[in-house]
């Protein structure tokens, strides 16, 4: 009986390991594109993502332009060295649009884009020593469309929505984005659950061999202590989970994920971008 004790506690140990552990990490870095494609409004734009890693952060963010220039020239055939990249915005506050225009078939085409949100991390388990990792979300419109961008607003999940749907423990994890915690709390509750009945079951049949004064009284008792001990673990171990499912929903932050609505109506104007080298309209590469 102590032996299954034991593999009850490490079962606790490794899934409160693993609960420990969960990334502040946008949804959009790991979720297949057609996820947010779904959430589109129109089809004058999709949504692409761009990873880059380099050992300089710095060098990732001189660059940014680069992954999308790429998907542009690789999609269209087109020369990355004779793109050039406008900075427009509608206003103050307004978010930065780019116009990337480009030689075909003796005339110029036209993309825009909207960066979404951009995140970065580190990765320190590399030969080498570590490797930054820049990932950026695009809204990239088709060539030569009018396009029609939606509003986009990068924003966490409510925290007291997720501690009330931990009614099932992990079922908030998992609204917050936290797939992985939520799946090992569930999972150790139903486990923990099925510890709990089956333990109780058998208590209950020892304590009906105690009383029918079966041979070996004794033996049947001390059984039935055993058991009804495991379940008593069980149980608590239960309400342990559940309470700190319902902490770690309160307490910890959700994965950002990206709110799309309908888009305002505002027209393109030609302003100068902060988000420009200088004071420099015109990036050409």
């Amino acid at each position: 009986m102590l032996k299954k004790g034991g593999y009850l506690v490490l079962l606790l140990l490794i899934a409160g390991a693993f609960c420990a552990r969960a990334a502040v990490r946008p949804e959009w870095t790991w979720k297949d594109e057609s996820t947010l494609n779904r959430k589109r409004t129109n089809t004058s734009y999709v949504f692409k993502v761009f990873k880059t890693e380099d050992k300089y952060l710095s060098r990732l963010r001189e660059g940014r332009f680069y992954p999308l220039l790429e998907y542009l020239g690789e999609r269209y055939g087109a020369d990355i060295n004779k793109m050039s990249l406008d900075s427009l915005s509608t206003g103050p506050g307004a978010p930065v649009s780019y116009r990337i225009v480009f030689p075909e078939n003796g005339r110029d085409a036209t993309v825009w884009a909207q960066r979404v949100d951009v995140y970065s991390t580190v990765d320190n388990n590399t030969l080498g020593g570590p490797i930054f990792e820049y990932y950026q979300l695009y809204a990239v419109s088709e060539k030569d469309q009018d396009v029609v961008f939606d509003q986009f607003e990068v924003k966490e999940r409510s925290r007291g929505v997720a501690a009330l749907m931990n009614i099932v423990p992990g079922i908030g994890q998992m609204y917050k984005g936290h797939t992985f915690k939520g799946g090992v709390i569930l999972g150790s509750e139903l486990l923990l659950g099925a510890a709990a009945i089956s333990t109780h079951a058998k208590s209950q049949y020892y304590k009906e061999m105690v009383a029918s004064g079966a041979a070996g009284t004794g033996s049947w008792q001390s059984k039935q202590n055993s058991m009804t001990r495991l379940r008593n673990i069980s149980l608590c171990a239960m309400a342990g989970i559940w309470a700190f499912s319902i902490y770690d929903a309160l307490a910890k932050e959700s994965m950002p994920f990206v709110y799309v609505s309908a888009p305002d109506g505002r027209n393109f104007t030609l302003a100068p971008s902060s988000d420009s080298a200088g004071l420099a309209l015109v990036y050409r590469f």
